[in-house]
């Protein structure tokens, strides 16, 4: 989606929803995921990395030689972390299942390579109008805000 709020107002209010103000965590995960700056970066950095993955393996078994491998790998998790830092303000908190927050990448992956972003988009923004004030700025902000979750309430957060 083409954001219109700026990068600091995203990093002041990308929080406000958490993830129990959303159906599952995939909701949550694409929410976080919204910004087509954020989505492509980290196309590039998975795709990147994994072109580059057979070949780094291959230097590091026959060659011995292990920091083209480090870089693939920084180049394929990393550019995730870049991405919300360079385009939300801040780095993204998904729930502490690594495995549940990877599915939902890959799939965000998938759905921007065979042009069904816009639809899933679309789909999102029908179910969860509320929350989009935070990248639309000609979106109505609701009048009360959700109250921030609390670690009894569930999902504790880490960077991903």
């Amino acid at each position: 989606m083409k954001v219109t709020t700026s990068r600091a107002f995203r990093a002041q209010h990308l929080y406000d929803y958490r993830p129990d103000d959303f159906e599952n965590f995939a909701d949550y995960f694409f929410y976080l995921h919204l910004n087509h700056h954020v989505q492509w970066i980290h196309v590039i950095g998975a795709v990147g990395g994994a072109l580059l993955f057979p070949i780094t393996l291959w230097l590091a078994y026959t060659q011995h030689q292990f920091v083209p491998f480090i870089l693939a790998a920084a180049l394929y998790y990393g550019a995730g972390f870049a991405s919300h830092w360079t385009g939300d303000g801040i780095v993204s908190k998904t729930a502490a299942s690594f495995w549940a927050s990877y599915a939902c990448v890959l799939k965000l992956i998938g759905q921007i390579l065979t042009g069904k972003i816009s639809q899933a988009e679309q789909a999102f923004m029908k179910k969860y109008p509320q929350v989009m004030w935070v990248y639309l700025a000609d979106a109505p902000q609701p009048d009360k805000l959700p109250q921030p979750a609390t670690a009894s309430q569930g999902l504790s957060s880490t960077a991903v």
